[in-house]
């Protein structure tokens, strides 16, 4: 604060006379801050969750239509991909990871 007053007065854009009575406001305005356990952000992963599985579920029902009408001919890793998509699409919130062995 002192650096600032004396650059001023260096300057000549603040008089000696003006220093006579400095008036300081702390006063603090309380921020709305978003805070990471905030309902909105679930909402928004949510919403953007719901896109991804949407997106998901055209991409396999192009590549079936495609697959089935003998445009594409699926290859064993197409049709494992698109096995692995099926179950991801199918997948719900509280399902438990798969153990394979």
């Amino acid at each position: 604060m002192t650096q600032t007053l004396q650059a001023g007065k260096k300057l000549g854009v603040l008089k000696t006379s003006s220093l006579d009575k400095v008036v300081l406001d702390t006063a603090c305005m309380e921020k709305a801050i978003a805070h990471p356990v905030d309902s909105k952000r679930f909402n928004r992963m949510r919403k953007f969750s719901n896109k991804l599985r949407t997106i998901l579920g055209r991409v396999i029902f192009y590549t079936e239509r495609k697959a089935e009408t003998g445009k594409t001919t699926l290859t064993t890793s197409m049709a494992e991909r698109l096995e692995l998509a099926k179950c991801l699409k199918a997948q719900q919130k509280t399902a438990k990871p798969r153990s394979d062995g």
